[in-house]
């Protein structure tokens, strides 16, 4: 595989508020000249092709309700680019200043209403950020796993925010994966949601650890 060569230039091309778009002057695997287009929520310096860091730039929340049965939360939102409502997990920026945890610890409260406890013991699916569409970006996300517990409201929204907070069974997430319009995360959200037990929903990512081990709840 061809790596990033210093020397190869990289051209701002947008001034926007939250996205810019970049375009990469390199070559294909041919040597043929080559002109490749991304977009970043990060100046020039910062890119992560520049820095070779990955520092995630946000948070995905998979939660299920606290009580049995449990719900997964999902969120449906509508989406400007696509002109309709899809269903997704919740997610958002981290805020200067904040870690992951406090960060999904806002956004459910400022997109649901609701209190998200974060589940200990899944550090092993949470410390390392994922790239979210490396092809169009270099953003990356953390993902949070815990319970949700509390009344859904929409008082934290901001304006241009249309979110509708759905906490579903399995038959109903099973209904969204094949009649809705949903995002990748939220499917894969609802498989994992489909395969786990009642009682002790997350045992099977933290079944390695000890009983005694304070880390996990």
């Amino acid at each position: 595989m061809k790596e990033w060569r210093k020397g190869e230039e990289i051209k701002k091309l947008t001034e926007a508020p939250y996205l810019n778009l970049y375009r990469i002057e390199t070559a294909d695997r041919k040597g043929k000249e080559l002109r490749y287009y991304f977009v970043s929520r990060r100046e020039e310096e910062a890119l992560k092709i520049n820095t070779g860091e990955n520092a995630p730039e946000g948070v995905t929340i998979f939660a299920v309700t606290e009580e049995c049965p449990r719900k997964l939360l999902l969120i449906e939102e509508y989406r400007y680019p696509l002109g309709k409502r899809v269903y997704d997990v919740p997610a958002g920026m981290i805020d200067p200043g904040e870690d992951g945890h406090a960060a999904a610890i806002r956004e459910v409260r400022e997109e649901t209403g609701m209190c998200l406890e974060i589940c200990r013991g899944m550090e092993d699916f949470s410390g390392n950020a994922a790239f979210m569409t490396p092809g169009m970006t270099d953003e990356s996300n953390v993902t949070l796993f815990g319970f949700v517990s509390g009344k859904a409201d929409n008082r934290y929204q901001e304006d241009e925010e249309d979110i509708q907070v759905r906490l579903l069974g399995k038959e109903e997430v099973r209904r969204v994966a094949r009649e809705e319009n949903v995002t990748a995360r939220a499917l894969y959200a609802i498989m994992i949601f489909l395969m786990m037990e009642e009682e002790n929903p997350y045992r099977v990512f933290i079944e390695e650890r000890t009983e005694n081990d304070d880390s996990v709840l």
